[in-house]
């Protein structure tokens, strides 16, 4: 018989919980007085010299689709007469559409108003939400399906312009429903707009902690969008269910340097 005290005990190896990546991301990206006093005098020069050389590149620069077609969309806003606080109060999620399209007049005014310029501070645009270091890394696409305000398509909103750039003439409603985890909601918009981020733009500043900033943006843009349709009388529904690649390739972007953030599913609503 082998004696108890000389036989082995194997035990179990100790189990190390999983680290979320979102958590990982989190403190990879967190300022500290310790690692910024680790970037020498020489690294601080050139990434000053980066930031500089990427203001004056972007001062009043806008993406921009040169060979697509352009819809120019009203310069005169809708008033928005409801007040701040009734439009704050009254603003909900809806899922529920009737039929009808926003005009160019609505869709012009919901854009301009939501991520457009308000004037001009040290000659650079400004625009209607904070962003990081002013860099403004956020695009705007509208996709109209047919008999909408506009023709149908897959349109960039220039901001400079205060137009529409025509990317595709086709803006296919079954696609977008495979590529949407609510697809009964897609099937009832009269459009979508989708935020993207380019992330290049902001990272050159800000590092890893640029996918922050352009999060935060895009929640501050998410907002507007709300309170202007409410203001407007029409409907708004933010979609994060959605397959990322198949909405890259609507909107024919790589996925990596340029992501969509959100989707919005717009119509009209009943009074």
């Amino acid at each position: 018989m082998t004696s108890m005290r000389n036989a082995a005990t194997v035990s179990d190896p100790p189990q190390i919980p999983p680290v979320a990546l979102d958590e990982l991301y989190h403190c990879n990206s967190k300022h500290g007085a310790v690692r910024l006093a680790f970037i020498s005098g020489r690294q601080m020069r050139r990434r000053d010299r980066t930031v500089h050389a990427l203001y004056e590149a972007s001062k009043n620069r806008f993406k921009a689709y040169t060979a697509a077609a352009r819809v120019d969309l009203p310069r005169d806003c809708i008033p928005l007469d409801l007040n701040l606080g009734s439009a704050i109060l009254g603003r909900r999620s809806r899922r529920e559409f009737t039929s009808g399209s926003p005009s160019p007049s609505e869709l012009g005014t919901l854009l301009a108003r939501s991520y457009g310029i308000c004037g001009v501070r040290h000659e650079v645009t400004a625009r209607a939400v904070p962003s990081g270091g002013g860099l403004y890394p956020l695009d705007v696409y509208v996709l109209q399906f047919p008999d909408g305000g506009i023709d149908e398509g897959v349109y960039h909103y220039h901001v400079g312009g205060h137009r529409l750039q025509r990317v595709s003439s086709r803006c296919d409603r079954r696609i977008l429903e495979l590529a949407s985890i609510y697809p009964e909601i897609i099937a009832r918009a009269a459009l979508l707009l989708a935020v993207v981020a380019d992330m290049p733009r902001t990272r050159a500043k800000y590092g890893e902690r640029a996918y922050r900033l352009a999060l935060l943006e895009a929640g501050h843009v998410s907002q507007n969008l709300y309170l202007v349709a409410q203001a407007l009388g029409l409907g708004l529904v933010a979609l994060d269910g959605f397959y990322d690649d198949k909405v890259h390739a609507v909107l024919d972007l790589d996925g990596v340097s340029e992501i969509v953030l959100l989707l919005f599913a717009v119509g009209r609503v009943h009074d």
